[in-house]
Order: structure tokens, then sequence, then C-alpha cells
């Protein structure tokens, strides 16, 4: 698929929310590199009967894809505007999939390190709200075929020694950062963390994002948001997505709200309003902990230099991260 997909890979895929008739030729233009969307993402041009039109074929991993269309299929309809519209899928292949969207040039591509403006930065803590509005699964138990944060890694406990050597190699790294102080913070949130697994335990369960950062936004002209990228999609906690919200929208050097701010936003209208607070401290220090292994990780070869660029922020902004985890609730 990507580069070599075919006309006929194109009409076994679209499905009846495509308009515009049979497609009879396409050209592929690879789109999105450094914005580390998960897969491979091509704008597609391609004639019909009615003419020449545009879409978006993302191809990646069957599960990733089977991730996006289960959330598409159960909530789309319901999040019209919020997410981009789909024309079809497939996940017949042994190891890739495919989904094609609506293309969205005319769209401004968020930027996690580029600052945005306070009314943009509400808009988008709205549209989460909303999303999480929406797919909120009450005292519903997921389907037990459904991704569950409670029987992936991020409900796992580490291990001490596994813990110290992901903390050492992100201060090998970034010692200006890792100060004895900082460290020994790090150190003590290790522990905290079974506590903050309780807690989320505990609370309301959404199909969540896991990774809405400004990357993954669309810009109409008139600052509204669209919310991209939902292969990662997950049956977890709502404070999973609202912790990297905040960081992305008032923790960092470029944040737009006040952490207050972006939480009361989002408390107001939904149903999730109850132990926010504690729920989102307890969904950052896992996210954290996710974070610090990102800044020890071992350098790909083909690591884009935005990706690096987005890492040295966020060891320079630890400190403000773990400021707010310890403030009053």
């Amino acid at each position: 698929m990507g580069a070599t997909l075919t006309v006929e890979d194109l009409n076994a895929t679209l499905d009846d929310r495509w308009e515009h008739g049979t497609v009879t030729a396409v050209t592929a233009e690879r789109i999105g590199v450094e914005h580390g969307f998960s897969g491979t993402v091509h704008l597609l041009e391609v004639e019909t009967g009615t003419g020449r039109h545009r879409l978006v074929a993302k191809s990646e991993d069957v599960a990733r894809t089977q991730r996006a269309t289960d959330f598409r299929s159960r909530y789309e309809d319901s999040l019209t505007g919020l997410i981009p519209r789909s024309y079809g899928s497939r996940v017949d292949d042994v190891a890739t999939g495919l989904l094609l969207m609506e293309d969205l040039t005319g769209c401004r591509q968020g930027d996690v390190l580029v600052a945005i403006g306070a009314a943009e930065a509400k808009n988008l803590v709205d549209v989460l709200r909303e999303i999480h509005t929406v797919t909120w699964m009450g005292e519903v138990a997921p389907r037990p075929d459904v991704a569950d944060w409670r029987h992936t890694a991020l409900a796992d406990l580490w291990d001490d020694e596994r813990w110290r050597s992901t903390v050492e190699r992100a201060r090998s790294r970034y010692p200006a950062n890792f100060t004895p102080s900082t460290v020994e913070r790090l150190h003590l949130m290790h522990t905290e963390v079974p506590a903050a697994i309780d807690i989320l335990r505990d609370g309301p369960v959404v199909f969540a994002h896991m990774d809405p950062h400004l990357d993954n936004t669309m810009w109409r002209r008139d600052g509204s948001p669209i919310l991209l990228d939902w292969s990662n999609a997950t049956v977890a906690p709502p404070t999973y997505d609202l912790a990297q919200l905040l960081i992305g929208l008032a923790l960092d050097r470029n944040g737009a709200l006040e952490p207050e701010m972006v939480i009361e936003s989002y408390r107001v209208g939904s149903p999730f309003g109850q132990g926010l607070v504690a729920s989102t401290r307890a969904a950052m220090r896992l996210f954290l902990r996710g974070m610090v292994g990102f800044m020890g990780k071992h350098d790909a070869p083909d690591a884009h230099p935005r990706l690096l660029r987005t890492r040295d922020r966020a060891a320079a902004d630890l400190s403000a991260f773990l400021t707010w985890l310890d403030g009053d609730e």
C-alpha cells in the first residue's frame, strides 16, 4: 500500500460515504513525515467520472488500523466535525491495514513547537471534552476484543532496576535538566505509580485518543480544531488524554492557558468532574514515566530532527511538569 496504492485497492476500500464514483487514476504524495503520525500517510489525487478529487490514505499495521476503525464505527457519526471523515478501511492484509479519510487541505497543521493562542487552546479542550462525553462508557464494560488500558503496558508496574536505568539514560543525555533534586523527585514518583493506577482503575473510562498533542490537530480558519490520528484509541481514563493536553497547553514554555483553566474548561459540561484533579495527577505520573523513557531512548537512524527538538523541549520543561504534580488540589 502507501506509494504503491492502486486504483483497485482504492475501489475495493471506498465505501458509500465516498460520493464521487469509481476511481480511474491515482497519484500519491507522502505527507506528515515530520509530525510523527503512526503509519504512513499519503495525500491522494484521484480521477473519477465527476472530476479530480483529493483524499488521504493512511497505511499501517493491522492492529492500529483496527483500533481506528473500531473507534470510528462506534462514534464517527456522533463526532462530525471533530475528527476527519472516513471513506472506508481494509484490514484483510496479513501485515498492513488501510484507512481512507477526507483531505483537510485549507486547514493549518498543528505544531507542538509553536505557540497557539488562548482561544484556540480552549477550543481544543472543548473538543476533547465533547469527544470524551460522547465516548464515555458509564457503567458498561468494554467488549473483550476492545483494547483496554488495564491489559496493556500502561498499567504495568516497572521494577526498580528498570526505572533507575531509564532515569540514568535520560540523565546522561540531559544532565542539566536532570538535576539531583529532579532525579530524587522522579524516584519518588516511581513509588507513587501503584496508587496512581488504583485511582485510575476506580474512575470512568472513555475511548481515549492516547496522543492528543498539537501535531495531531488541524485548525480551521475560524480557529476550531479537528483531532487526527486515532490509531492508538483505547478504552482508558479520560485523564490520560487530559494530562497530555495539560502539558501542551499550560505547562510547557508555550502554554497558552493556566493549568486551572484547562481543567475547569474541561470540567464544565462533562460528566467527569468528581476527583478530576486527582485523576489527572495520577495519569500525569504514568505519562511522565513514559516521557522519561522517551528522553533516554536510543535514537533511530532515521529519527526526524523535529522529533529530537521535541524531546529536547520536553526535557527542558520537565521541572515545570513535576512542580504542577506537587501542587495543591
